[in-house]
């Protein structure tokens, strides 16, 4: 493997990794996670293989699991692999491929309505990106998440499941005083039942099962269904 790596993810069993701009994977292709035309579902991918399908301007990648996604240069997410509570973010779960009772895409497709993303997350239960919600707007980027909703982790103030990109609202409310706009975020990360999003000031805001959020573990059946500020007296710079 001789291309200069910028990014890399890893999942239980298979790889993804950016280089020179082409996205390449490895591992077990359970549910097609791997998004290699012509290889088989729970084939073993031994060495790092080019996804032809998405070609090159490729800036980002992340694994769950059981799901892969891809951010490419000019804001689109692509998604592959297994699509149990919509967490690919491609709409209707029974209208692709399914093996048994688990609906899957083993091939690159398209998240529906994402145009301008900046980044992404994904657990093995749902995913996020942080994109524009305006576009007319130099600096408004919020966070969009989809997939299963158990424990309030999307952020929609419920439990309910979203099978494509829906936007934080709680969050594209927010306001930065200081600069007399819309606070926007750089950064959204997913943990197995909670998601925490860095915004442009350092603050954490946080949602979903609450015992896994800091400075709220005294509330260990407790959920927040839409976010809420985290360690208030502390900035950050990145999170992961």
């Amino acid at each position: 493997f001789r291309e200069k790596v910028y990014y890399i993810s890893l999942g239980k069993s298979h790889v993804l990794c950016v280089a020179d701009g082409k996205a390449y994977s490895w591992g077990m292709n359970y549910y097609g996670m791997c998004g290699l035309s012509g290889k088989g579902i729970n084939e073993c991918i031994s060495k790092p293989t080019l996804i032809e399908a998405l070609k090159t301007n490729i800036k980002m990648c992340c694994v769950s699991d059981t799901h892969s996604l891809v951010l490419t240069t000019n804001g689109e997410i692509y998604a592959f692999g297994n699509n149990m509570y919509g967490k690919l973010g491609i709409g209707d779960l029974n209208k692709y491929f399914t093996i048994g009772a688990t609906p899957m895409e083993a091939e690159p497709i398209l998240v529906k309505n994402v145009t301008s993303a900046q980044y992404i997350a994904c657990s093995n239960s749902h995913s996020a990106c942080v994109m524009k919600y305006n576009q007319d707007l130099k600096d408004s980027y919020s966070v969009y998440t989809w997939g299963s909703g158990f424990n309030g982790k999307l952020g929609h103030n419920g439990s309910q499941d979203s099978y494509e990109p829906k936007v934080v609202e709680e969050l594209e409310m927010k306001f930065n005083e200081a600069q007399s706009r819309k606070l926007y975020f750089i950064k959204v990360a997913l943990g197995e039942e909670f998601s925490i999003a860095l915004d442009e000031c350092g603050k954490l805001w946080g949602w979903g099962k609450k015992k896994y959020l800091p400075g709220l573990g005294s509330d260990p059946e407790g959920k927040a269904e839409n976010p809420i500020p985290l360690l208030e007296k502390k900035t950050f710079k990145f999170i992961a």
